[in-house]
């Protein structure tokens, strides 16, 4: 049985003040402006931009889960969010197989780094989420299968969609428009979004998993 798994995050901007600050004094200004300073808080700007990106600096806002025809959403602080899923996942089938579109790089370890920061304990989860990438029986990666295992392959899930022939809705949000949303409390259009994407990753996953 699949589990189709996504998770949303923002920039978190309630880091701890020494990490915070470790961070922004490692931003060098560029020695080919005259404007040394502005350079900096530009750089710093841009780092801060992709906050969302690493689970350092990231916060988890949403896990979404597609299982059984069923769509799921957690929601809430970090580490209640994180905890919820966890526990969801706990007493599904034995032969539960995560699929996710690139998971193995964002996804997973957005959450098994913040199961360890709250104490969090899966042994099933951690399973998939540390299987070999070419086993693919416990965590399926769409993304890697798409791109020939290529972590600089191209295409997102939205493209690949178009590729297979799955409606793609045509006012549809991206990943690049989630901080935006949140920061303007656009919550269930997170949440409209990241169902959508678990219903296109399901409908590429079911066209690949017939073939590879």
């Amino acid at each position: 049985m699949e589990l189709y798994l996504d998770i949303e995050t923002v920039a978190n901007t309630n880091l701890p003040i020494d990490l915070m600050a470790d961070l922004m004094d490692r931003v060098k200004p560029d020695g080919r402006r005259k404007d040394a300073e502005a350079s900096v808080q530009e750089k710093r700007a841009e780092l801060i931009g992709k906050f969302a990106l690493a689970p350092m600096t990231a916060q988890i806002i949403g896990i979404g889960t597609l299982y059984d025809g069923n769509f799921t959403y957690h929601e809430g602080k970090e580490d209640e969010i994180v905890t919820h899923f966890v526990n969801s996942i706990q007493h599904m089938e034995a032969n539960l197989r995560i699929v996710t579109f690139n998971g193995r790089s964002f996804d997973l370890p957005h959450i098994y780094l913040k199961m360890a920061k709250y104490d969090v304990l899966n042994h099933r989860f951690m399973s998939a989420a540390t299987e070999s990438r070419y086993e693919r029986t416990r965590h399926y990666d769409v993304r890697e299968v798409v791109t020939n295992y290529d972590p600089m392959g191209r295409g997102t899930l939205k493209q690949w969609a178009m590729f297979f022939g799955v409606d793609v809705p045509p006012d549809m949000h991206d990943g690049s428009e989630i901080q935006e949303l949140w920061d303007n409390g656009q919550f269930e259009a997170i949440k409209f979004k990241n169902k959508q994407d678990l219903h296109m990753l399901k409908q590429i996953y079911e066209k690949l998993e017939n073939v590879i």
